[in-house]
């Protein structure tokens, strides 16, 4: 018979021996663990101290994350990313490659590589990957800012200043900056695209231009309008369109418009023919950005006693230096009322559908209604003129839509020596759709408008030489789409 005090001896034995063994494997557990769980650890941290430009803390915890799992695509990136701060380009460069290998769509790993390229002076190859990055990100500032400035560097101005407006459309703190870099291009005169002129009635309507009614010319099927002019820009406009963006920048100023009509009916109550309105541009700092215009258009006139009916539909095309830049299709019905001989008017409605080549973000349509009036002022007095309009805009890009009114009213006044001096003051509101999507705010712009106009005939009744002065101040709720704008042109008149 076994001893009872043995076996109570050996059973605290064993119990000391199963904790023994419980310690040694819990610690070898330990060891395995712990950089398991260590490493998602040293990762976040270095991504703090990244982005406090803590680089060495920043370095140190990623070199300890990088150390435990190297084949890790998102660890060698943060570890590039780090290397690219403190300028060690090569470094970054193989860490960067190594995750693109093993995952290419890691967020912003795309744009480093690109960026990487500007760095080390290989601007042919960044501008190749920064193409990319444009075609599928259309917000990102920083991708056309840098892909910008490396088509400066391999001298596209062209493309370059194209993306970099851009660029100051969705940052405009980066205007300075890219002024300065763009003067090895252009000699400073930078980011201007094109003359602020297709919102105004005289380069994109079809109607006949400085005239409420269409002159008839003594019966004459035939009408013709030249104007040739040369002038300074105070504010050039980055955005020719909608978005009242400008430059800061000034420059001179050159334009021609021709304009014609013919009647190919020509009866007392039907007509019905063509015209053609073509329009050119030139800023001689920015010949890349010279736009072209031309629209051919159709109408047809029924007139009954005092009214003349009208319907016209005219497509209009829109060039920068050759390459297209819009197609808007117009159509307008419209009315045009004799009370008398003193008082006329019109009350028009004009449809656009604007299809933009290479902004999809602005295609939509565009609904407008205008009554306008004119009275006479006895025998070669002059006359007064006015008008009240509303529109609504819409865009692919809802913040781009807006709707909107508009006042305007003046006089023309005949004077001696055959001079003519018109005075239009002109006020437009608009409140847009959706909160800017740059600014987190909901846009609402008053812009106010005074015109200046001195004219006379030039030693026969067909040539005319005019001055003209134009002066534009909106005020925007958003500091950044307010500007202050004043032309002044010089431009000699032939009509038909």
């Amino acid at each position: 018979m076994a001893c009872p005090v043995r076996d109570v001896e050996r059973f605290p034995l064993n119990m000391k021996n199963s904790f023994l063994g419980i310690g040694i494997t819990g610690i070898l557990l330990l060891m395995v663990i712990t950089p398991v769980f260590a490493t998602p650890a040293h990762y976040d941290l270095a991504i703090f101290a990244y982005e406090e430009k803590r680089m060495d803390e920043a370095e140190a915890y990623a070199r300890k994350a990088h150390e435990t799992d190297p084949d890790n695509p998102h660890y060698q990136h943060l570890l590039g990313q780090i290397q690219l701060a403190l300028g060690r380009l090569s470094d970054a460069e193989s860490l960067f490659e190594r995750a693109w290998q093993t995952d290419p769509t890691i967020i912003g790993l795309a744009f480093d590589r690109a960026y990487l390229k500007y760095l080390q002076g290989e601007y042919e190859a960044a501008v190749e990957q920064f193409t990319t990055l444009v075609d599928t990100d259309h917000f990102n500032a920083q991708i056309h800012y840098i892909g910008g400035l490396s088509l400066v560097e391999s001298g596209d101005c062209k493309t370059a200043s194209k993306w970099l407006s851009k660029a100051v459309l969705l940052s405009p703190g980066l205007k300075e900056n890219i002024r300065r870099h763009l003067t090895r291009c252009r000699d400073a005169q930078v980011l201007e695209i094109a003359p602020d002129i297709l919102k105004t009635t005289d380069s994109t309507d079809a109607s006949a231009p400085d005239a409420l009614i269409p002159r008839e010319n003594n019966g004459r099927p035939l009408l013709l309008y030249f104007r040739t002019s040369v002038g300074y820009d105070s504010n050039v406009p980055l955005d020719p369109i909608d978005r009242e963006v400008y430059s800061d920048q000034s420059d001179v100023l050159a334009e021609s418009l021709l304009w014609g009509r013919y009647h190919l009916l020509n009866q007392k109550k039907y007509k019905a023919g063509f015209g053609l309105r073509a329009y050119q541009s030139l800023y001689p700092q920015l010949n890349e950005f010279n736009l072209s215009a031309l629209s051919p258009t159709a109408y047809g006139q029924w007139h009954h006693q005092r009214a003349i009916f009208q319907l016209s539909y005219y497509p209009s095309w829109f060039w920068f230096d050759g390459e297209d830049y819009l197609l808007r299709h117009n159509i307008v019905p419209e009315l045009l009322y004799h009370a008398n001989p003193r008082l006329q008017g019109r009350l028009r409605y004009h449809y656009q559908d604007n299809d933009y080549i290479d902004d999809n973000e602005h295609d939509g349509d565009r609904h407008g209604i205008e009554l306008e009036a004119q009275y006479n002022i006895g025998s070669r007095k002059g006359h007064l003129f006015g008008g009240v309009g509303i529109v609504d805009l819409s865009a692919a890009s809802a913040d781009l839509g807006y709707q909107g009114m508009g006042l305007h009213a003046g006089v023309a006044i005949n004077l001696p020596w055959q001079l003519t001096l018109r005075l239009e003051g002109r006020y437009d509101n608009r409140s847009y759709d959706e909160t800017d999507i740059y600014f987190f705010k909901d846009r609402e712009d008053d812009k106010y408008t005074a015109n200046l106009r001195l004219k006379r005939r030039l030693f026969y009744d067909w040539l005319e030489i005019e001055g003209e002065g134009e002066y534009t101040h909106n005020d925007s709720n958003i500091d950044e789409y307010a500007f202050r704008r004043m032309v002044t042109k010089l431009s000699l008149i032939l009509r038909y």
